[in-house]
C-alpha cells in the first residue's frame, strides 16, 4: 500500500468532552441574548452593547444620554428613576466575564485519528480484540461478566468510558505500538 492510500480513522471521539464545550458554549450565548435583551427592553435602545468593554458602563452612559433625562441626571440616578434594576445587568456582566471564554468547539478538536498505515493496523487488531472478547463474554452466563474487569485486566491497553461503562481504545497505546 503506498502513502497515497493511506486514510486517516478514527480511533476515539472525546464526546463527553466535546458536550460539555458545547453546553458552556450555549450558556455563553444565553448570557450575551440576555445581556442584548436587557439592552432592548430596559433601555429602550437598538444600540447593540460592546461584549469586549465595560458594559455596565456602557449602559449608564446610554441611560445619561437617554432623551427623556431631561433633567441631564447621572446615568444611575436615571435608572433609579426609571425603576431599571441595574444590579440584573451588573449580574448578567458576571456571568458573562466567567463564561466569555468559551469558543464553538470543533468536533476535530476532539476526535483522534490515526497517522499512518502502521496505526491503521494496531486499530484494526484493537478493534477486533475488543469485538471478539465482546463476543465471547456474551455467551457467558450474565451473572460471570463485568465489562471493568475486561478493563481491569488490560488497564494499560485500553480506556474505560465511565459515561457509557465501555471500553475504548487507547490512543496512546496505538501510537505507542506503531513507534517499535
Amino acid at each position: 500500500m503506498s502513502k497515497k492510500d493511506f486514510k486517516p480513522q478514527l480511533i476515539k471521539f472525546k464526546k463527553e468532552a466535546f458536550a460539555r464545550e458545547l453546553k458552556n458554549y450555549t450558556d455563553k450565548i444565553k448570557i450575551e441574548n440576555k445581556i442584548e435583551n436587557f439592552f432592548l427592553s430596559k433601555l429602550n435602545t437598538t444600540e447593540a452593547p460592546n461584549l469586549d468593554s465595560d458594559i455596565l458602563s456602557q449602559a449608564i452612559t446610554i441611560l445619561q444620554n437617554d432623551s427623556t433625562n431631561v433633567m441631564q441626571l447621572d446615568g444611575q440616578k436615571f435608572a433609579e428613576l426609571k425603576r431599571i434594576n441595574l444590579n440584573e445587568l451588573k449580574q448578567l456582566c458576571q456571568e458573562y466575564t466567567k463564561a466569555k471564554k468559551y469558543k464553538q468547539p470543533n468536533e476535530n478538536d476532539f476526535s483522534v485519528y490515526t497517522q499512518n498505515e502502521n496505526e491503521n493496523e494496531n486499530l484494526k487488531i484493537y478493534s477486533d480484540f475488543i469485538t471478539a472478547y465482546y463476543n465471547l463474554a456474551n455467551r457467558l452466563p450474565n451473572s460471570s461478566f463485568n465489562r471493568y474487569d475486561f478493563y481491569k485486566a488490560f488497564h494499560y491497553w485500553i480506556e474505560w468510558n465511565h459515561a457509557t461503562h465501555t471500553v475504548e481504545p487507547s490512543d496512546k497505546f496505538i501510537k505507542l505500538c506503531s513507534k517499535e
